[in-house]
C-alpha cells in the first residue's frame, strides 16, 4: 500500500488499537495560594475553601518541587458584582 496521497505519518492499518493504561502523576511539591500555604494530600490533590467578596479577588497559586529545583504558577483573577435588589 502506497501512502501517496495520505497525509499524517506513522499509521497503519494494521496498527493496534491504543488498550487504557493505568498512568500516575506522583507530585512531590508544596502549593500556596496568595502566599498561604495549603496542605497536599497523598494523591497530589488539594481542598480549599474561600468566600468571594464583591470586587477583585486575586489569587496568584505557585507549586514548588520538594527539592526547590522547579516550580510551577497560575495567576487567577475573579470578579463578582451582586446585583442590588433596590
Amino acid at each position: 500500500m502506497s501512502g501517496a496521497g495520505m497525509s499524517g505519518v506513522g499509521f497503519s492499518a494494521s496498527a493496534l488499537p491504543i488498550r487504557p493504561r493505568q498512568f500516575w502523576l506522583v507530585a512531590d511539591a508544596t502549593v500556596s495560594i496568595g502566599g498561604r500555604p495549603i496542605e497536599v494530600n497523598s494523591d497530589g490533590t488539594f481542598r480549599i475553601q474561600m468566600s468571594f467578596q464583591d470586587g477583585l479577588t486575586d489569587y496568584p497559586i505557585m507549586a514548588v518541587a520538594a527539592d526547590g529545583e522547579q516550580s510551577r504558577s497560575v495567576h487567577m483573577k475573579f470578579t463578582r458584582e451582586t446585583p442590588s435588589h433596590e
